[in-house]
């Protein structure tokens, strides 16, 4: 029986690995991870504590992903690590690699805390910790993948992705901090590139407001369920075909981001675990009952 994991946001997969390790079900080291996502979440984070005092408690461990990681950035670290010497992107992109990049990682200072990108220039490679193979594929190229122990981590928004998530991103404040915010042309989080931030008052609650724009904007990447379901079909296809049996399965629904259309997950969830269990004998087990 293969363990599959249900997610609710993408960077629990940090933990879970972990996890995965101290219970036997995948090896310490040396991995190769299949990450169908619409995203490569391959970023490469910057911690407030070091990688190097990495906690040996698996509850701690939860603590350092969920704290220092995000959901665009937690691949990076395992890789680091040395749990994934290969890692496999699926997306629907035209272009793929037969050859795969060899990435070099280290960290600033050799601190542990800022993660960086080793160049490799007249053939001399930068001082580095940690190296890994980096592929982009896609199901229809039909390339198998390396020989090696898998990891299947599949988003429910390969299959249908939201571009432009709407979500609740609301924080009540005090009015002090609604003040401070309200009447500083230069307040922080106003200069902050990647959000719209607007200060409200409601029946005398006062409230910060993030990215919460009157209109809805039409994804291109949300699909109708007849290409879900193909798309479905065609990855379970793929795995069937060029894929060894994964030693765990995860996937992650990727709703409280909105990535994943709220009016679609349950009918990819369900149509994903029973075509999965055509070609796996499966238990399924959610994160937060581990």
């Amino acid at each position: 029986m293969i363990p599959l994991f249900i997610l609710e946001e993408h960077h629990e997969a940090f933990f879970l690995w972990h996890y995965a390790l101290r219970k036997g079900l995948m090896p310490k080291q040396g991995s190769n991870l299949l990450h169908f996502d619409e995203h490569a979440d391959m970023n490469y984070p910057r911690f407030f504590d070091s990688i190097f005092n990495f906690p040996v408690d698996l509850c701690r461990i939860h603590d350092f992903a969920m704290t220092e990681m995000n959901i665009g950035n937690f691949i990076i670290p395992a890789a680091f690590q040395g749990i994934f010497n290969t890692i496999c992107w699926f997306n629907h992109a035209p272009a793929c690699s037969r050859e795969p990049e060899r990435i070099f990682l280290s960290t600033m200072n050799n601190e542990g805390r800022v993660f960086t990108r080793d160049a490799v220039r007249n053939n001399q490679k930068a001082v580095r910790h940690a190296c890994f193979d980096y592929y982009k594929m896609n199901v229809e190229a039909s390339i198998p993948v390396p020989e090696g122990p898998n990891v299947l981590d599949i988003d429910l928004d390969y299959f249908s992705c939201e571009k432009f998530p709407r979500t609740v991103n609301r924080v009540n404040v005090t009015k002090k901090e609604y003040e401070s915010f309200a009447n500083d042309p230069y307040h922080f989080l106003r200069l902050c590139p990647h959000h719209k931030i607007r200060a409200l008052k409601e029946n005398s609650k006062y409230f910060l407001e993030f990215d919460r724009f009157n209109e809805d904007i039409v994804s291109e990447l949300k699909m109708p369920e007849s290409t879900i379901s193909n798309r479905i079909k065609d990855l379970v296809a793929y795995l069937k075909q060029f894929v060894s049996a994964p030693k765990i399965i995860h996937i992650c629904r990727s709703t409280h981001s909105g990535y994943s259309p709220h009016d679609q997950v349950q009918l990819i969830e369900e149509q994903l675990l029973d075509e999965i269990g055509q070609i796996y004998s499966v238990t399924v087990q959610h994160i937060s009952d581990i």
